[in-house]
């Protein structure tokens, strides 16, 4: 249970970022999502996405997979750990607000 409502707060945070998008509806505790601010096609969405993940382990010490999917990459949170806080997210959300490429 606890896992499921960290899951919504981490959805939370995502939908309030316009230039955030959910690949699909998470159905557990998994949530597939990408930053959308790069300019071109799938390809450079993924790059964008790269960069962004390696910019929140440097800032938010926090770590995201970047699986292929839809001809792109996509930042993919597994919420597992019992110890995170709306903090975390919060503290994971500026870093991500403040990434510019």
């Amino acid at each position: 249970d606890h896992s499921c409502q960290l899951t919504e707060l981490l959805l939370a945070e995502i939908r309030q970022r316009e230039f955030l998008e959910i690949a699909t509806p998470p159905e557990m505790n998994i949530v597939c999502f990408r930053d959308c601010r790069a300019h071109g096609g799938e390809l450079e969405r993924g790059a964008w996405n790269a960069r962004l993940q390696s910019h929140l382990m440097k800032l938010a010490d926090t770590f995201f997979s970047l699986p292929h999917y839809r001809e792109s990459r996509w930042l993919k949170a597994v919420v597992l750990n019992p110890f995170t806080t709306q903090e975390d997210f919060s503290e994971i959300f500026a870093a991500v607000d403040r990434f510019n490429g």
